[in-house]
């Protein structure tokens, strides 16, 4: 057995296989098109973005008299419930920007992951101290019940000085992963995913990124 392999080893033919010719430098080839749904990201230099922590509880009034909070950011799996509770701090959030111009920069770009992270750009949010508490009806949360008395709202600052800013972006590259800094790429996928998580009447949203449409043709998608 040993002896036919060795002959059926020497009687093969190795041939070189042609590669096509090396297109010599400075030569460009024919103008393709192509057509695809990716847009390019710039970003402006010396863009400092701040991080808050915010957490969102529906106030229920137990008949001990005393207070019990149901957490709406809380994150579990991607099950209806959960959608549920996305939903209803999409429109905590509206509302507490809406109602507290005077705190939250209007003029800035504020980017909200529908759980518990918050970037500022540009401006911080005006807290007065490391933390602040906001009460909001109960009726902004359809799902709270009859028996909710309030939306309770606490934002924290996470540091005092900015998180990351736009020139970080290069100590987001590196081939090791573990001395990547995800701070400027967690900021980017949040700015990326902000229509689908704020348009809840257009997208629905799983997990951190995965947009579902209602109505493909309404944004012009055939």
């Amino acid at each position: 057995m040993a002896d036919q392999l060795k002959k059926a080893m020497g009687d093969l033919t190795v041939s070189t296989i042609a590669l096509p010719e090396k297109r010599p430098p400075g030569t460009t080839g024919a103008n393709t098109e192509f057509v695809a749904n990716l847009t390019s990201l710039k970003l402006k230099p010396n863009v400092p973005f701040y991080k808050y922590d915010i957490r969102m509880y529906i106030v229920y009034k137990g008949k001990d008299g005393k207070e019990h909070l149901k957490e709406l950011t809380k994150q579990t799996k991607d099950d209806f419930p959960e959608q549920e509770r996305k939903t209803g701090t999409v429109l905590v959030y509206k509302h507490l920007l809406k109602s507290h111009p005077n705190i939250f920069p209007q003029d800035g770009a504020l980017l909200y992951d529908r759980a518990a992270v918050l970037f500022s750009a540009q401006k911080q949010i005006k807290l007065d101290g490391d933390e602040k508490v906001f009460t909001l009806p109960a009726n902004l949360v359809p799902s709270a019940g009859e028996d909710a008395v309030g939306v309770r709202v606490v934002v924290k600052k996470v540091t005092d000085g900015f998180q990351v800013t736009s020139n970080d972006l290069q100590k987001a590259v590196n081939v090791r992963d573990i001395e990547k800094d995800k701070g400027i790429l967690e900021v980017l996928s949040l700015a990326m995913s902000q229509k689908g998580y704020m348009e809840t009447s257009q997208f629905v949203t799983y997990g951190s990124g995965v947009h579902y449409l209602f109505d493909h043709r309404a944004l012009g998608f055939k």
